[in-house]
């Protein structure tokens, strides 16, 4: 299954919705929204940002939201429990991202404070000390 989160409207709007492309065995293809559990956090609206997997667990860092500016969390959704989790992060967008292991890699994009220059420097995410406070996702 593809999975996608978020982008932007034709209106530039942000969006925060996550859906997965499934191929079925008869060889249909169709999309269908990821559950999320009722009365719980709901992730950031954003754009320009990126998103990879470790293990169960769908990691989106960085972009953009509807404010200039605004500060976005990266967050977590842990596929087996439907939940979304916020996390202190580097303010990136417009960047690329790649995981080995549990180290997440964060390349080029541009920052908040200097959106019209684009960087070329190599940003690292230690995902097990991220989660080492989480033990349900430190786990997985």
């Amino acid at each position: 299954m593809m999975v996608i989160f978020g982008g932007r409207t034709s209106d530039s709007s942000a969006l925060n919705d996550t859906w997965g492309l499934r191929r079925h065995r008869d060889g249909r293809w169709d999309w269908v929204p990821a559950p999320y559990k009722t009365n719980t956090m709901a992730p950031t609206l954003r754009y320009q940002h990126s998103t990879l997997f470790l293990g169960p667990l769908m990691v989106v860092i960085g972009g953009r939201t509807n404010t200039v500016g605004e500060v976005v969390p990266l967050e977590v959704y842990d596929t087996e429990s439907s939940e979304w989790t916020p996390f202190n992060s580097l303010q990136r967008f417009r960047h690329v991202c790649w995981s080995v292991g549990f180290i997440i890699y964060v390349h080029g994009g541009f920052e908040q404070d200097t959106p019209n220059i684009p960087i070329n420097v190599i940003s690292t995410i230690d995902g097990e000390k991220l989660f080492a406070n989480h033990e349900t996702l430190y786990e997985k």
